[in-house]
Order: structure tokens, then sequence, then C-alpha cells
């Protein structure tokens, strides 16, 4: 992680600047992977979920990178947090884990934020991923 990130005076400082950069990492992460899983996917309706779910982790990855450059000033440069498995069930149970961690995450990072809009983009995040794991508690149960 950056060390030279600045300390910014509207509210948001180092350590909350280092959480909006893991929750870069974070979605680039399970947009990759949920590529993968997509195809490893039982069935068409299993694909259709994970693509809806890809696709909310794409939202996510462009509003914390839109965030990110806003308070900073510059892009970060996402890095994978973790490998993609390679077996749908330990793929489903990797992205459920995920998802259930990134909720508390995000509402931690939301109730931190002074600004409007970063409080709603992860609020909304933490929201949509607590749906997505239920989905992939579901996939465990094929």
């Amino acid at each position: 992680m950056n060390n030279d990130i600045p300390q910014l005076a509207f509210g948001i400082n180092r350590e909350m600047i280092r959480n909006i950069a893991r929750s870069i990492d974070n979605e680039y992460t399970a947009v990759i992977c949920y590529e993968g899983l997509m195809q490893m996917a039982p069935d068409e309706y299993s694909a259709y979920r994970i693509m809806r779910i890809r696709e909310d982790n794409m939202r996510h990855y462009q509003a914390f990178s839109q965030i990110f450059t806003m308070v900073t000033g510059h892009q970060h440069q996402p890095q994978m947090t973790r490998e993609c498995p390679q077996d749908f069930r330990e793929g489903s149970r990797a992205a459920f884990i995920d998802e259930q961690e990134n909720v508390e995450f995000y509402l931690r990072i939301a109730e931190e934020a002074d600004i409007p809009f970063v409080r709603r983009s992860y609020r909304r995040a933490s929201s949509d991923d607590q749906n997505s794991a239920t989905w992939f508690l579901y996939f465990l149960t094929l």
C-alpha cells in the first residue's frame, strides 16, 4: 500500500484511503474470479445469477475507484486479493466468505465516512453483497 497517500482536509484520513483501496481490490478480485465461476456453473440459472452478481461488483468497483480518485487525485492500481478457485463448490464457498466479510467491512466504511456519496456507495455495496452471499450459500446446496 502507498504510504505517500495525503491526509485530506474533508474527513478522509489515511486509514480510510487504505480501506477504499482495499475495497477496490476486493471488487476487482470478485469480478475476475466470478467470470471463471460463471463458466463453471452447473446450470444456466446459476450462471445467470453469478453474471448479475458480477455486474454488481463491477458497479462497486467503478464507484469505489471514482471515490478513490476524487479524494486522492490518483487512480488506484487494483491487485488480486486471492487466487480464484478452480472448482465451482470451492469458488462458491470462497465467494460466500468474501461477500459476508465485505458486508461488515463496507458498513464500517459507510459509518466512518463524512461524505454522503461515500456513505451511500458503501451502504449500497454492503446491501448488494449481503444478497450475493445468500446466492453463494444457495449454490453450496446444489
